[in-house]
């Protein structure tokens, strides 16, 4: 009887591959979903999803990914600003955090979390052009140099052509502050450089004084 019951609750070499795909993908997608990279996220629960339709964790993730998108991309109304702002509520500017290191990616969109700030996180440019067709971030801190070139600057001309006369703040995270890098990007409206290794409490009272300085401007 022992015997065959536990030849019953055995699973076969494919079933016990299929699962460890399944916990793989799902580590992955709370990675990104870890450094607000709610895009990625989606993309790596739709595996899962195929690999296993009813997955309940996958379907629970998807489910505060979807609620993380729609607060990024609701408007914010004056009504709803006054009432908040009144309540000493999270703040209304969004955080973009662009950036191929997933620990320098991890650790300032935990921070800017934890500030209040809504944030949301891309690993290359082209992820965060995917982000800027439905969410329009009011503070972006992006590398300059990527794998395929320096296409911070890339980030900066599409920001400023979607947002003609935009005055978000935007400041670039560089491993070494390069003087003819550093001159073409503030006579283009750079705010500011961050050298790394920084510390993302620093990074955040560096956002929040570049938006003070705005809103007195404004």
């Amino acid at each position: 009887m022992d015997v065959t019951i536990e030849r019953q609750t055995e699973i076969s070499p494919r079933e016990a591959y299929q699962h460890a795909k399944v916990e793989h993908y799902l580590d992955r997608a709370s990675e990104c979903f870890a450094m607000a990279r709610y895009h990625a996220t989606q993309r790596v629960l739709d595996i899962v999803t195929a690999l296993d339709p009813g997955n309940a964790a996958a379907a629970e993730l998807r489910d505060r990914t979807h609620e993380r998108l729609r607060l990024l991309c609701r408007p914010v109304h004056a009504d709803w600003l006054n009432n908040h702002q009144a309540a000493g509520a999270r703040r209304p500017e969004i955080v973009m955090v662009v950036d191929q290191d997933e620990r320098v990616l991890t650790g300032l969109t935990e921070t800017f979390r934890g500030y209040g700030f809504p944030v949301v996180g891309a690993g290359t440019i082209d992820e965060s052009a995917e982000i800027l067709s439905s969410c329009l971030p009011d503070v972006v801190l992006s590398e300059v140099n990527f794998d395929s070139g320096p296409r911070g600057f890339e980030l900066f001309h599409q920001l400023k052509t979607l947002q003609p006369g935009n005055d978000g703040v935007f400041l670039f995270l560089v491993a070494h502050l390069d003087r003819n890098v550093e001159i073409a990007g503030r006579r283009m409206g750079v705010d500011d450089f961050i050298v790394k290794p920084f510390d993302p409490d620093v990074v955040a009272a560096t956002v929040m004084r570049c938006l003070t300085r705005r809103s007195h401007l404004s």
